[in-house]
């Protein structure tokens, strides 16, 4: 089967939080946030059409160092086919596997969920509810379906992690309005890494690890704090 990707990292030890971990990121994305910062995988000069199996033996070349695999993007599930077929053959492997979504396409999460092939999900909020069409660029970028992925984290009492990637100048404030909305899972606060952005114009910067730390203690609820040079911390109201 063919899937078309953007790279792939045999090794990662913060991808997949107490496991090392293969990357795997996909191509293309229904959503063109300005600050994305992986522009690579919208290009699709810098995509390739691969086989599911040449994935699938990299990561048995890399299986004496990892123990799991995280899918990412791009959004992976708008490649449902190849994702459901490269988890099942990570879980044939004995690998751990995780989806990065941005929650757009719940029946694909639902198909891993049911078929018991994916160990893990991380859904990105992009803002809150109400604003996602300004943020997303797409008139109606499906605010109900990111609501949907998140209950069937619920439903299917899975290990999820809610990610907000937090920008200096631009939604740092709102954060907490963002928590409100929110119940269950891990809430990630990211720092915002503003470099290879999609829109190299957007104003918006990365906010220290101090700024994160009381970010996170305006939240009615403990959060992680996720830095390059930290890792992950919990914060306590």
């Amino acid at each position: 089967m063919q899937v078309r990707l953007w790279k792939f990292v045999p090794l990662s030890p913060n991808a997949f939080t107490g496991h090392m971990a293969a990357v795997v990121y996909f191509c293309g994305c229904n959503w063109r946030c300005p600050y994305c910062n992986v522009p690579g995988a919208l290009d699709p000069a810098k995509c390739k059409e691969t086989l599911t199996s040449d994935v699938f033996t990299e990561l048995v070349h890399a299986r004496e160092f990892i123990d799991a695999v995280v899918f990412t993007g791009g959004e992976p599930t708008l490649q449902s086919k190849a994702l459901i077929t490269l988890c099942e053959l990570a879980k044939g492997e004995g690998l751990s596997t995780k989806v990065h979504t941005n929650g757009s396409r719940p029946w694909v999460i639902k198909e891993l969920l049911v078929r018991d092939l994916v160990d893990s999900v991380a859904v990105d909020l992009k803002a809150p509810f109400e604003e996602y069409s300004k943020i997303t660029g797409v008139e109606k970028p499906g605010v109900d379906k990111v609501q949907e992925t998140l209950k069937l984290m619920k439903e299917f009492n899975t290990d999820y992690e809610v990610i907000i990637p937090v920008i200096k100048g631009f939604n740092s404030k709102k954060v907490p309005e963002m928590v409100e909305q929110l119940s269950g899972g891990r809430l990630v606060l990211q720092e915002f890494e503003a470099e290879n952005m999609l829109n190299p114009g957007f104003k918006g910067g990365s906010p220290t690890r101090s700024e994160l730390v009381e970010i996170a203690r305006k939240c009615n609820r403990p959060v992680r704090i996720r830095t390059r040079l930290y890792g992950e911390e919990i914060i306590k109201a």
